[in-house]
């Protein structure tokens, strides 16, 4: 029967065909090495979608036995707003040890759940378990994202299976790392996003100041978007839920819809206060007003819906909400509001990076570069455009004030009397402006130059007291004391009683520093944290000995209650150093010795004063 030619051409043609479906359909073991830090093994997984949530390790394993289980296609899996439990299930081959020990990394942190199955070689499995619903100290490793170690030596050939469910997008990078690079990638994320946060909150102070310069309330606005933008992306990344609310699982899996929800009314209100809807379009303005309700009423309905409805309520209707303030930009613009011109580039950039953003949360698009980024990207680039936006409607201001300063001008040279009066009220004005302008100049010196908590002089004034006095002793041949001061146990004072506590504790100490220090020619400011130094000029060491006595005695005489302390009260350790400077010594000399001394007083048993011999 199979002796046709034709026969036999078509037998090894479903042959060939049946092991080329099979190579597609079945992920191969990811090839593993101890030189290659990591590896993207998306493509190396298999899943089984759990429609009904009951199935057990044991009903995962019988069915992947069974070939249930279907290969990834895309990198990495997404399955978008799904309500399924999802198994993967993944091996290994190669170089399966590392002296570093191998680390699994889920880069993706408002996952619900995540449970690792990790077997031990036995027919037995480890169970770890993550996400941002399980609190930081049940997770096996406390990392703002779902990070597993499996040991130094990986089981070859056998199944690795992992257990993931959550209320928002299922999105499921994953990576097996050594656990030498995890380290270094781990500080490399951490060294970015600081620079990130870094610069979002230089944006910040940056519009707070034009505020307060210029007293528009739509800087005000632009803050707030910039403020809950860097809390919501801190909640996205998982790093808000490892350093701010760690022990508040619920919050830390909502808080990201909170402040979305929040990030698109600000948006809104921004929008419509901006482009002065209300004098350019009345329909405009009615549309954000219903946008602004909707965002409002989104708040109660989350706690009535929760999180998977409520985050595609304002995920699907927040695209919407994109391209209606792209069109209203450009719709008011060509009504002749220049100032909206920036405002049309700005949401252009930040909302096209939004809206690709929503785009992957919503699995129509991967999780590539520009998809992860290009909000971070946008975001920055808007909030520069903004401020152009904001001063370029400040100049337009301005100009239409000049243009209207002219006609008033030609119209006064009628009278030679109205001029003089217009000229000499110009004048008074610009008097009165620049008073105000040297007024608030004197206001930021001054709050550039104290320490807000305790009301002494910050670090910087101390640096710049310190070199000037330094120079001084050194050309007049005076002597010159510094006294650093540390408060003892202080870390354990802020952990037993709160920081508010130790904040006062702080305010109340300064007073004490203060008073006993009594001449206006010595200075006094907070050196860092609980420490503070005393710049002491024409001061021999047996003076400032003195000084550095009393302020201790003091403190330990006001008996300020200290629980974490050996002594039971606030105590401070005093170190001291005096020099006479000559041409080769320098501020920092005197300062490492006063140090030195301080570090010997703690050493020694703390709430006592050690002198530098220099």
């Amino acid at each position: 029967m199979l002796k046709s030619p034709s026969t036999r051409i078509l037998i090894v043609v479903m042959f060939f065909w049946a092991t080329a479906w099979a190579e597609v359909s079945c992920a191969y073991p990811v090839k593993v090495s101890d030189s290659k830090v990591s590896v993207n093994i998306g493509l190396s997984v298999e899943y089984y979608e759990d429609k009904t949530a009951t199935l057990t390790l044991k009903d995962a394993i019988r069915l992947n036995n069974e070939n249930q289980f279907r290969s990834s296609v895309k990198l990495p899996l997404n399955f978008g707003y799904s309500k399924s439990t999802y198994w993967l299930s993944f091996s290994v081959m190669g170089d399966t040890a590392s002296m570093s020990g191998w680390v699994l990394d889920i880069p993706y942190a408002p996952l619900d759940y995540i449970t690792v199955y990790i077997p031990n070689g036995k027919g037995s499995y480890a169970e770890f378990r993550g996400g941002d619903k399980v609190r930081f100290k049940d997770r096996q490793v406390e990392y703002k994202n779902a990070v597993f170690m499996l040991g130094r030596d990986l089981l070859p050939y056998q199944e690795y299976y992992i257990k993931v469910s959550s209320g928002g997008s299922l999105n499921l990078p994953i990576f097996l790392w050594t656990g030498a690079g995890f380290t270094q990638h781990v500080n490399m994320v951490q060294t970015g996003m600081g620079i990130y946060f870094g610069v979002m909150f230089a944006l910040l102070l940056y519009n707070a100041y034009l505020y307060f310069s210029i007293r528009d309330k739509d800087f005000l606005f632009c803050i707030l978007i910039i403020l809950v933008y860097s809390v919501e992306q801190a909640s996205y990344s998982g790093m808000a839920a490892q350093f701010l609310w760690s022990d508040l699982p619920w919050w830390s899996n909502n808080s990201l819809v909170f402040f979305s929800i929040l990030l698109f009314l600000s948006i809104t209100v921004f929008t419509k206060s901006f482009l002065k809807l209300k004098e350019y379009s009345k329909t405009l303005n009615i549309i954000m007003k219903l946008y602004i309700s909707y965002y409002v009423a989104l708040f109660p309905a989350f706690f009535i819906m929760g999180y998977r409805i409520t985050s595609i309520a304002a995920a699907t209707v927040g695209i919407s909400l994109i391209i209606m303030v792209f069109l209203t930009s450009l719709i008011v613009y060509s009504k002749g509001y220049k100032p909206a011109r920036f405002l049309l580039l700005a949401w252009t950039l930040f909302l096209l990076g939004l809206g690709l953003m929503l785009l992957k949360l919503l699995g129509i698009l991967p999780p590539v570069f520009i998809t992860e980024y290009s909000v971070q990207i946008g975001f920055t680039a808007n909030a520069v455009l903004l401020s152009f936006a904001l001063a370029d409607r400040v100049n337009m201001l301005r100009r239409d004030k000049e243009e209207a300063q002219k006609a008033t001008l030609s119209q006064l040279e009628i009278s030679e009397r109205i001029k003089s009066e217009f000229l000499a009220e110009t004048e008074k004005l610009v008097d009165e402006r620049t008073k105000e302008l040297e007024e608030a100049n004197q206001r930021l010196v001054e709050l550039a130059s104290i320490d807000v908590l305790t009301g002494l002089y910050n670090r910087r004034i101390f640096n710049e007291t310190l070199q000037k006095e330094f120079s001084r002793a050194k050309r007049t041949g005076s002597l010159i004391s510094i006294i650093l001061i540390d408060i003892d146990y202080f870390k354990n004072y802020n952990d037993y009683y709160g920081h508010l506590e130790g904040d006062a504790c702080l305010a109340e100490l300064a007073d004490i520093f203060t008073n006993s220090v009594n001449r206006s020619t010595d200075t006094i400011a907070r050196y860092g944290g609980e420490e503070f130094a005393i710049i002491l000029c024409d001061t021999r060491l047996d003076g400032a000995l003195k000084v550095a006595e009393s302020i201790r005695f003091t403190v330990e005489e006001s008996c300020i209650p200290h629980k974490m302390s050996p002594i039971g009260y606030v105590t401070v350790s005093c170190g001291i150093a005096s020099i006479t400077p000559l041409m080769q010594d320098k501020p920092e000399d005197l300062l490492s010795k006063a140090d030195q001394a301080l570090y010997k007083a703690k050493s020694s048993g703390r709430n006592q004063v050690v002198t530098s011999s220099y």
